[in-house]
This record gives C-alpha cells, sequence and structure tokens, in this order.
C-alpha cells in the first residue's frame, strides 16, 4: 500500500476494508503494520503531514534534513551518497562499489594525522563535478544525476588520486586546518593535477620547483586577498577550471587563472591599505602563516612554526610595568606583541630548540659563529634591537618597516615615500 494513502482512511474500518479488498487482511503480520500505521498518523499524531506544492527535489531533501535535525545527523552530503550508492552498485561489470563506504574512507585518508585537515564530505562531492567536467558545479541534486553519477565512478580513482596529491602539496606549503581559510582551493589545485597527470614526483622533483611556486605564489595571494573564496564560488571554480583547461597542459597558468578572477571583480592586485592591514595580522588567525610563508623565501617550505620573536611570556602587565610603561604603552605592547612585526616561521627543530629564550641568546647558542649569526638576523628580517624586552618598541617599528617593504615587493605593491608610523605614539 502506499503510504500516503494512509492520510485518506481516517477511520479503522477503512483500514480493514482495504486489507480485505487486496487479500492481505488473512495476514496478521500485514494487518498489524497497517493498524500500527493508522494509529501514528491518526491517533498518536507521531507523523504530521503537509502537503508540499513545490516538487523540487533539492527543496523536498532541504526540508527532510532540517525535520530530521533532531534524530541521527544527515547532511546533504549523506543524503546524495545513498543516490551514488544506488547508482554505483549498478550498471557494472566489477565488483559492486559502496559510493557511501568509499568516500567516508577516503575523508578520513585526506584528513589522516599527518595531514591536519579538516575537508568534509561535501567539498569531495563537490571536487567530483569540478573534475569530472560537469556543466554545473552547484552542490545541489539535480547535478547528481544519474548520469553523472555513473560518470563519478568512472573517473573515482583519478579523482581520489589528484584530490590524494593535491592535499599532500597543500600540506607541503604547511597549510592545515588550522591556516587554510578557504577549503575549496583544493579543487583548482586537483584539476590541475588531474589535467597534466602529475604524480608523487611533481611534489620534489628539480624540474617541477618552478611550476609549485607558481602555484603557491596562487595559492597565498588568494587566501590573503578577502572576498575571493565567499560569494560566487561556483562561478569561479567553472572559471579557474577553463583556465586550466585551456592554458594547463604543461605549466601552472597563474597568470590566466588571475586574468579569469579579476574579470569576475576577484583581483589579486593589493595596495598600501592592504599592505597595513596585513601586517596587523595576529598570533592565531588563520592568514597569520599565509603572510609570514609569502615574506619568507620561496621554495623553502620546511617553516612551518609561528614563533614569537620576544616570548609570549615576557608580555605580562607586570613585568612590561616593572620597565617603567605607562598603561597606555603596556596596553599598545601587549598588542604588538602579537602582530607580524613580533612573528617569524621556524622549521621544527629550531622552533624546539627555542621555546621561549628571548631572541638574542637563542641565536646565540644556535650560531656562535659571527658571520653565521648576522646572515641569520638577516633571512628573520629581525635587525640588532634584541637584547632586552626594553627595546621592544624600537625593534617592532623597524621590523615592521622591513616587513612592508618585502610584502609590498612580494605583492606588487608600489613602494611608499615614507611609511606610516608604527609606534605606539
Amino acid at each position: 500500500m502506499p503510504v500516503s494513502d494512509i492520510l485518506t482512511m481516517t477511520t479503522l474500518p477503512q483500514v480493514l476494508s482495504y486489507a480485505a479488498s487486496t487479500g492481505i487482511g488473512a495476514s496478521e503480520e500485514a494487518s498489524a503494520a497497517l493498524g500500527r500505521l493508522y494509529e501514528i498518523v491518526h491517533v498518536d499524531g507521531t507523523i504530521s503531514p503537509f502537503i508540499e506544492p513545490n516538487q523540487s527535489i533539492d527543496r523536498v531533501m532541504n526540508i527532510f534534513i532540517r525535520i530530521n535535525a533532531q534524530g541521527e545527523p544527515l547532511s546533504f552530503a549523506d543524503l546524495l551518497l545513498s543516490q551514488a550508492t544506488a547508482a554505483w552498485m549498478s550498471d557494472t561489470d566489477g565488483d559492486p562499489v559502496d559510493a557511501r563506504e568509499e568516500i567516508r574512507s577516503f575523508n578520513e585518508h585526506l584528513n589522516r594525522p599527518d595531514r591536519r585537515f579538516n575537508f568534509k564530505r561535501d567539498q569531495i562531492m563537490k571536487a567530483c563535478l569540478v573534475l569530472t567536467d560537469a556543466g554545473s558545479v552547484r552542490f545541489q541534486i539535480e547535478n547528481y544525476g544519474r548520469k553523472q553519477m555513473l560518470q563519478i565512478r568512472d573517473s573515482w580513482p583519478e579523482i581520489k588520486r589528484s584530490l590524494d596529491l593535491a592535499a599532500s602539496l597543500l600540506n607541503q606549503f604547511g597549510l592545515t586546518a588550522i591556516n587554510l581559510n578557504a577549503r575549496s582551493v583544493i579543487h583548482p589545485v586537483a584539476y590541475y593535477i588531474k589535467r597534466r597527470q602529475l604524480d608523487a614526483s611533481y611534489l620534489t622533483a628539480k624540474n617541477h620547483e618552478s611550476d609549485r611556486e607558481q602555484v603557491r605564489q596562487w595559492l597565498l595571494r588568494s587566501l590573503l586577498r578577502q572576498g575571493i573564496w565567499g560569494s560566487g564560488l561556483d562561478t569561479l571554480l567553472t572559471r579557474l577550471r577553463a583556465a586550466i583547461k585551456d592554458y594547463g597542459a604543461t605549466r601552472f597558468p597563474r597568470a590566466e587563472i588571475e586574468q579569469a578572477m579579476a574579470e569576475l571583480g576577484k583581483s589579486l592586485a593589493f595596495d598600501e591599505d592592504a599592505v597595513q592591514a596585513l601586517l596587523r595580522l595576529r598570533y592565531g588567525e588563520a592568514n597569520c602563516f599565509c603572510l609570514l610563508s609569502l615574506i619568507y623565501p620561496s621554495g623553502d617550505t620546511s617553516r612551518r612554526h609561528v614563533d614569537h620573536i620576544f616570548p609570549q611570556t615576557a608580555f605580562t602587565k607586570g613585568k612590561l610595568a616593572g620597565l617603567g610603561l605607562s598603561s597606555e604603552e603596556i596596553a599598545w605592547t601587549m598588542t604588538a606583541a602579537q602582530e607580524i612585526p613580533n612573528l617569524q616561521l621556524l622549521t621544527p627543530a629550531e622552533n624546539e630548540s627555542k621555546g621561549g629564550q628571548p631572541p638574542s641568546p637563542w641565536l646565540a647558542a644556535l650560531y656562535p659563529d659571527e658571520t653565521d649569526n648576522a646572515a641569520a638576523r638577516a633571512f628573520h628580517h629581525l635587525g640588532q634591537q634584541l637584547e632586552s624586552i626594553s627595546a621592544f618598541e624600537e625593534f617592532f617599528v623597524a621590523r615592521r618597516t622591513k616587513l612592508a617593504g618585502v610584502v609590498r615587493s612580494r605583492l606588487g605593491v608600489a613602494a611608499e615615500v615614507s611609511s606610516p608610523a608604527s609606534g605606539n605614539a
């Protein structure tokens, strides 16, 4: 019996009459099931039916998800995976594949502990549309019809390989769930990898070094530029895919990609105001690592630890008051201590050796040779004001000026004639 027919059977005799007329009344189990259905709808009121005039499957599924919010949690991706499983397990010459289990398992692999990502199944399902050149990459059910699901099934090994290598590349650049503020960046990177049929050697081979750097520079700039990965994401992904498809056969087409982005109003051009805003980024903010990674020399992806040059332990109200600072100076110093000019990137070994030491004794122990010590200071843009916390403001202003020049150079911003004052005055 169609379950919805119970809505027209408002009395129990109507249910019994239906059972008798269809010949199922002789079955005790069937009669009990129909009777229970009648009670749930008409007596207990457990189910409250209503008519939805809009027959859009996307709307129906979203209604189901909202109504089901108090039950076993289900997402739009869960329901899509049910469709995928039905398609993948049919029309196949080989062993049937459980799409739900396959994508769940791959999702765990993508986020494995050594990578520390937090990609969702939604991102994987979206990637399936991007990497199979679907006409629309919108995350809606009509784009996951049977034909598309079967194409995704047939392309699944290549989709997995491309996403896995893209995640390894992002991780090699030092990106994790902590500092990757736009998970969708993995889609164009994976599409580029699939476009060129790149393998694991791309991560380390010398002949790919300059190409990897082009990917890294584009990634960092797109993550640092506000508004890139927000609204209009589907249109952006479609345009990026087209640029890579047309121009990415032998190289990462950074210029063509950025041109396509600019045409969408998502330019990666920066100005002086943007530079100054970036230099005010604070420890713990996602873009903090991206900016520091841009500041440091290209190709060095081993520097992943964001470290306070003057340690956080030095910036307590009591210690700063002991230096004779006013309450206003203390407030400025404690704020400045968390900003980019007091932050650096260290390798795991350097970070472990530094601990909570002030910069001068740490550098002296790590680089006892005067030439090496000077080179390390220059590498980190540290200057000479490293002996005491009492010289922190002088150090901060000097390093901020140096970093402003580096950031302008990296982002292609014209140099300022005179930089704005950076101290607490």
